[in-house]
């Protein structure tokens, strides 16, 4: 088994086509947004990490994009994780660790501040495994479709991971843009 690291830019048409059609079977409701781009709330990844086998069949995937966050005015460098899955035949034998772990060394490799997500409550248990920091009771604002600021969909819960800042600064977090 090995991991891959690849830049956006070095990800070919075909690559992309692969790569979306395995997000689409991933994650079936949103087919239709898949079809189309691998950006999720316009937030394209800068990097994504394939995790395959030694045949080169994709086990699993993680896409990372940059965000620059506002917390009480102070900004923080943030690894945005997202579209993660681990294909059907795979589950159930911890490489989705495997596969956080992984981006998050390379985020830090690549000196972000910390790693963040945005996951249905129901995989809270599966990231904090893996000792990402939820925190129920802090507000976070993002840029809604109208361009106003909203707090965070319920449905979307934040988590964080510790990178190069062992900590994020108290106060409600400005996204500045749309959840990931």
């Amino acid at each position: 088994m090995t991991f891959r690291v690849l830049d956006e830019w070095a990800i070919d048409s075909t690559l992309d086509q692969f790569l979306r059609q395995s997000l689409q079977a991933a994650f079936p409701v949103d087919q239709a947004i898949f079809a189309v781009t691998r950006a999720w709330n316009c937030c394209a990844p800068s990097f994504t990490i394939l995790f395959e086998d030694d045949t080169g069949k994709l086990i699993a995937h993680g896409g990372v994009h940059e965000r620059v966050i506002r917390i009480q005015g102070e900004a923080v460098r943030v690894a945005g994780f997202q579209n993660v899955f681990v294909n059907e035949p795979f589950r159930g034998r911890g490489r989705v660790d495997q596969l956080l772990q992984r981006m998050l060394e390379e985020s830090a490799r690549r000196n972000f501040d910390v790693a963040m997500l945005f996951c249905k409550p129901q995989l809270i248990k599966t990231y904090a495994r893996t000792n990402w920091v939820y925190e129920p009771d802090r507000s976070v604002i993002n840029i809604t479709a109208s361009g106003t600021t909203a707090p965070v969909a319920a449905i979307n819960q934040m988590m964080w991971h510790p990178l190069i800042r062992p900590d994020l600064p108290a106060g409600p977090v400005d996204l500045r843009g749309y959840d990931w």
